[in-house]
């Protein structure tokens, strides 16, 4: 009750005295909860102009859409004789080429024959020295890539795969 008593404040009057409320503080809480609620409703209502109205009635370029990787696997393995003339020599590869397009994944499976023809030719004229280094293994598969965007390009116009691995690669 102290408290209570801290709040009023008797005022005496010529004959009779008077119990009056003191004046209370006013609290700021209310006034900084309205400006900011005015400033989120503010900044709301700019976003939405800027992401949305802003837009209205326009037709926007479609947003670009990160292309999905297709991955084509050139089967069967690829088995070739080495080019090493000391003795017979032997070379297993798996490959798989990846392109972005739809187009580009026909297009390779239309012209398979020659593309494995093509990387079958490259292939044999490599030698165990050359291929025995990560370096030599990388400059292979440079080659090839080379080699199938090559023939994509005679037959389609355009290289269309994007990247050439081998998944498998054994020497004998």
């Amino acid at each position: 009750m102290a408290g209570a008593a801290d709040k009023r404040a008797i005022v005496e009057d010529d004959d009779e005295a008077e119990v009056v409320e003191a004046p209370r503080k006013k609290s700021k809480l209310p006034l900084i909860g309205g400006a900011l609620l005015i400033l989120l409703g503010a900044g709301g209502g700019a976003t939405y102009y800027f992401l949305f109205a802003h837009h209205a009635g326009k037709v926007d370029k479609p947003a670009v859409v990160a292309a999905r990787s297709i991955y084509l696997e050139l089967s069967p393995a690829f088995v070739v004789n080495l080019a090493d003339s000391d003795q017979t020599r032997y070379l297993q590869a798996e490959v798989q080429v990846m392109t972005h397009e739809d187009s580009a994944a026909e297009a390779v499976k239309l012209h398979m024959p020659r593309i494995r023809n093509d990387l079958l030719m490259l292939f044999s004229q490599q030698t165990v020295t050359g291929l025995s280094t990560l370096a030599g293994k990388q400059a292979l598969e440079k080659a090839a890539l080379a080699s199938v965007q090559k023939v994509m390009t005679q037959e389609t116009g355009k290289p269309g795969v994007d990247a050439l691995y081998f998944t498998s690669f054994v020497m004998q």
